[in-house]
């Protein structure tokens, strides 16, 4: 569910025009991803226990992935609805007064709407499909500590003290 409300914070970005609104949206979408960070952190150590390094290493590298990537295609939308991003002669991307030229919002819209869509698929695979059950190890549980010798054990019940090599200590 939290993917859900990650699309929908994602989703509602592009929508709103004030900054409380904007802010607002950010939020939703911070601590919905905050739950899937951590919840997907906690679901691998669980579920896989003393193997878990690979698995951990595999979500951080798709984590790593879409952050790359997330950028790219914010980039890509832009350019294509802005036509490509051919500069004119003699436009070398400055506005009149001499500071950069930004593409408008809307031009980023799509891509904020193509991110919420996957979000809101692999959430609603996620909600629908059973929670997995904790993987049985085939190690057996560890041996009980051993029983202390016979030696050290009359030692112990009479108050003397032993050396290591199991001579009364003086």
């Amino acid at each position: 569910s939290a993917m859900l409300l990650s699309a929908v914070g994602t989703a509602a970005i592009p929508l709103v025009r004030s900054v409380y609104l904007l802010g607002t949206a950010v939020l939703l979408q911070g601590i919905a991803m905050g739950f899937c960070d951590t919840g997907s952190n906690v679901m691998i150590i669980w579920w896989y226990k003393q193997d878990v390094g690979p698995y951990m290493q595999a979500l951080h590298f798709a984590f790593a992935l879409g952050a790359t990537l997330g950028p790219l295609l914010l980039r890509l939308v832009a350019m294509l609805e802005t036509g490509g991003g051919q500069v004119a002669p003699g436009d070398e991307g400055l506005a009149a007064d001499g500071g950069a030229r930004v593409a408008s919002t809307d031009s980023y819209a799509s891509a904020f709407y193509m991110i919420a869509i996957f979000n809101a698929v692999i959430g609603g695979f996620f909600f629908v499909k059973p929670s997995p059950k904790p993987r049985v190890d085939s190690v057996a549980a560890p041996a009980p500590a051993p029983a202390p010798a016979p030696a050290a054990a009359a030692a112990a019940a009479s108050g003397v003290a032993l050396h290591v090599d199991g001579a009364p200590q003086a």
